[in-house]
């Protein structure tokens, strides 16, 4: 018999009281994984917003900014949560248990979209510099002329 054969009525990857299939507690991980990268990115575009954003409105940014901070907080908490009951469904030759991850962050990404999208249309300097200047100054300059710079 092949060594990664499943009996009848098993779940696939299980065998009744054994170590289920290393390839699936693999990519389970990898899985894990995954999703913490996807929490280190949010939170370090949370930390670009707050320190290189800058559109007149130190609440609109703190806004953004916290929004993507705590959304990668969410999903590195929730990503070991889903990750530790998939392994203790596998060990135990359970099936996998859903997981919501992927509908809550898509909302997240949305939200925060929409956040991005209200905070740029906030600055009405932006407006006025990209219709005078095809290129912004560089920051220096506009710091000092605007006290806020606009994104472009």
């Amino acid at each position: 018999m092949d060594e990664h054969a499943q009996p009848p009525g098993e779940p696939p990857g299980t065998t009744a009281g054994a170590e289920p299939d290393t390839r699936l507690l693999l990519a389970s991980q990898r899985t894990f994984l995954a999703w913490n990268r996807t929490a280190l990115a949010l939170i370090a575009g949370g930390i670009a917003v707050a320190r290189f954003v800058t559109v007149g409105s130190d609440a609109a940014e703190l806004t953004v900014a916290l929004l993507l901070i705590f959304s990668g907080a969410f999903v590195a908490v929730h990503s070991h949560r889903v990750w530790r009951r998939v392994d203790d469904a596998l060990r135990a030759g359970q099936p996998l248990p859903p997981s919501n991850l992927p509908q809550i962050l898509t909302g997240g990404v949305v939200l925060i979209a929409l956040a991005a999208v209200a905070l740029r249309s906030s600055c009405s300097r932006c407006a006025d510099h990209r219709t005078h200047s095809p290129t912004p100054p560089p920051f220096a300059e506009r710091t000092a002329a605007h006290g806020d710079a606009c994104f472009t």
